[in-house]
């Protein structure tokens, strides 16, 4: 994008070191050749990471058996006691977090997303099931 930008604005480019010199149409063949290999090894090199994270995650069946990203720090517990604050009302976010004793940080990237927005629905599930066996 760089390249492209120099030429819109008349921009030569000269390499000394390499001898690449985009003023004439071999040097901007060689660099078009140079960027268009740059973007195929960066292409592999994504399909290949995401090959073998697929293969690390997965099990002989091709079901996921081993979660990707850092650990929730909520507790089942605190995740009940955190709906209910929520669902509450007359509480802000920071007098929730405060009561839970965990930060604000944690608070949104652990307690949030699973409580508003759940990652996966067998988390939602959970909670769900978790207040009925409260309740019974």
């Amino acid at each position: 994008h760089l390249f492209e930008e120099f030429e819109r604005r008349g921009i030569e480019f000269r390499c000394l070191g390499t001898q690449i010199d985009t003023t004439n149409a071999m040097g901007r063949a060689f660099l078009t050749i140079m960027l268009a290999f740059a973007q195929l090894e960066r292409d592999i090199n994504s399909e290949r990471t995401r090959a073998g994270v697929a293969m690390y995650r997965t099990d002989a069946n091709g079901k996921i058996t081993k979660p990707w990203g850092r650990k929730s720090l909520a507790t089942a517990a605190q995740l009940r006691r955190a709906k209910r604050l929520m669902e509450d009302g007359t509480l802000s976010a920071k007098e929730v977090y405060g009561a839970l004793g965990v930060s604000r940080t944690t608070f949104y990237r652990s307690f949030v997303p699973r409580l508003i927005r759940p990652s996966h629905p067998i988390d939602q599930f959970a909670l769900d099931n978790d207040e009925i066996e409260e309740a019974g």
